[in-house]
């Protein structure tokens, strides 16, 4: 390590350590100042031994999550940027953490969370044991709605030697045309679920290699589950790691660990997450851990409550829901999700906008008109809307079906709680964006219904 590296180290170290003292964020600055006084600071650092890289559209931040806790379970010391800092200047800014002062590293292993457009930045200076990829998807308009492009992006990152770790159930994401060494993970029908033909967005209409329509053997959502070319016969590849079922009784998912029969302790019972979770597995097993100290380490996994939380007062049960704003994919889960989960009364109170004080919104209202809404149309008794998009929000949703009657405009935090009937009983969900900022917003609301049933 070079004289300049090794100041650059001990200068934004020492940036970051102060910062931190003076409760300030260093999950960003930290890595750019290191970038300014190094440009190959990247290249330059003396990096963990294994380093577990994730991308994708959906669910990088819950899967990366999942790896650092099982590793810390598994007793690996490991460096993560689970934060959430996820470009170039925050990936720096976390492997500064790895680093010595005066250089050398002290980590066994790095999960990193890389952005999908910032893979053809990151990649090129990391050397990474393994990549997964979670899914691809449109996403926000601005940015990176054509998601072919992106996929190509993500092709022209990536390195001979990168083991691909990949969703077999999706067509786009799996189907790279690169020549890395690729294992695929997969989730069967296991919740008897119905499929969703009526999507608004379908990334994969037509075959990828003749142009054909493909035939849906099972359609999920959008473009992923089980798939053929009628023509060519492109489809599915075969899965290496396969979630075949769920056992009730036990709350274990059966896999199928490339022909072995095994049972892990399932994470969260949604299928994302299941996906989510079975993706940890594949990259754990194919790093040479064995089946029994992973499901060890997986048992004490509970996703974080700043993104999944049920709480139960009185005769209303609270469920707080973090999802990604303006990702038409994403929210449009969430309201799936909430479409099929049990409950004699549900409202949503929906938390649909950017509350950092110095954001200017610039986008394009058409995200809302994206959101799968009819699949609630029969299903919730009432959405509180609390957002500055409330315009596009409700006719959005009027649009899908949803009786405008059940849609209400709130003015403020407060105005919330007069909408709500607390005599009867009910499921509130409360979705709301992934930052700070709006966290701690859902968690006010959500406090303040359970003074208001206390009381």
């Amino acid at each position: 390590m070079n004289i300049k590296t090794r100041f650059t180290i001990f200068l934004t170290k020492s940036t970051k350590a102060l910062m931190r003292i003076l409760n300030k964020p260093a999950t960003y600055f930290p890595g750019y100042l290191a970038e300014k006084l190094d440009k190959d600071i990247l290249k330059n650092l003396d990096t963990p031994n294994k380093i577990y890289g994730i991308t994708g559209t959906n669910g990088k931040t819950t899967s990366s999550n999942i790896l650092a806790d099982t590793l810390d379970n598994l007793g690996v010391s490991y460096i993560s940027n689970r934060a959430g800092a996820n470009v170039k200047v925050g990936i720096i800014s976390s492997l500064l953490d790895a680093n010595k002062l005066f250089g050398g590293n002290n980590k066994e292993s790095a999960v990193l969370e890389i952005d999908e457009l910032w893979t053809k930045k990151v990649l090129k200076d990391v050397k990474l044991t393994s990549l997964t990829i979670t899914n691809l998807s449109q996403d926000y308009y601005e940015r990176n709605a054509n998601i072919f492009y992106v996929r190509k992006r993500i092709e022209q990152a990536i390195t001979p030697g990168v083991k691909l770790i990949l969703n077999a159930s999706d067509p786009i994401s799996s189907d790279l045309d690169v020549d890395n060494e690729k294992v695929y993970y997969d989730v069967l029908n296991i919740f008897n679920e119905k499929e969703r033909r009526d999507s608004k967005i379908n990334d994969m209409i037509y075959c990828p290699k003749c142009s054909s329509k493909i035939e849906w053997k099972f359609n999920r959502y959008h473009h992923y589950g089980k798939f053929i070319c009628p023509n060519c016969g492109f489809t599915n590849p075969q899965a290496d790691y396969i979630v075949e079922s769920f056992d009730e009784t036990t709350d274990k998912l059966i896999v199928n660990d490339r022909g072995d029969i095994v049972e892990l302790p399932i994470v969260q019972k949604t299928i994302e997450n299941v996906y989510n979770q079975i993706s940890i597995y594949a990259i754990l097993r194919e790093d040479g851990y064995n089946h029994e100290d992973i499901a060890k380490a997986m048992e004490k996994i509970k996703i974080t409550e700043d993104r999944y939380m049920i709480d139960k007062v009185g005769n209303k049960e609270i469920i707080n829901l973090n999802q990604k704003l303006y990702n038409s994919v994403s929210i449009s889960r969430f309201y799936d999700n909430i479409s099929k989960y049990e409950a004699k009364r549900k409202t949503i109170i929906a938390l649909s906008q950017n509350l950092e004080s110095k954001y200017i919104d610039h986008r394009s209202p058409g995200w809302a008109f994206e959101i799968d809404f009819q699949y609630v149309t029969d299903e919730v008794d009432k959405i509180i809307i609390l957002s500055k998009h409330y315009p596009e929000l409700v006719l959005a949703m009027i649009m899908s079906g949803i009786d405008k009657d059940k849609i209400i405009v709130a003015k403020d935090e407060e105005d919330i709680l007069t909408y709500i009937v607390f005599s009867k009983e009910e499921t509130i969900f409360i979705t709301y964006d992934i930052f700070k900022e709006n966290i701690a917003q859902a968690n006010r609301i959500a406090n303040m219904i359970k003074e208001k049933v206390r009381d």
